[in-house]
């Protein structure tokens, strides 16, 4: 898990999603999946998918079956990502050019 960390710093992209894939292959029953392929998207610029792992990886926290191993603190971190990565989202699509009317026109 923490070998995805240091491919994203090495901007390793592609293998950090391949670790990303395999420790939700291999370890469906923690955390580190939904986080580290959050990170990695983050850090591509797909906010939405990251927006998309953080709200998973909240999900499985806060699930009645994993609640207990987790304190609040770290649920608490994981809802600022994912709203700090849906606000993101939201950006990036207000920043992206809307046609112009002459545009329209061309097409």
């Amino acid at each position: 898990s923490n070998s995805v960390i240091d491919l994203i710093k090495q901007r390793h992209y592609d293998e950090a999603l391949a670790a990303c894939d395999r420790l939700l292959r291999e370890y469906p029953d923690v955390h580190d999946g939904f986080e580290r392929s959050a990170l990695v998207h983050d850090a591509l610029g797909n906010y939405a998918l990251a927006a998309d792992f953080w709200r998973k990886a909240v999900d499985f926290v806060e699930h009645p079956d994993n609640r207990d191993g987790y304190d609040e603190e770290l649920i608490e971190d994981f809802r600022e990502h994912r709203a700090a990565a849906a606000a993101r989202t939201a950006a990036a699509a207000e920043a992206e050019p809307t046609p112009s009317a002459d545009q329209d026109h061309a097409r």
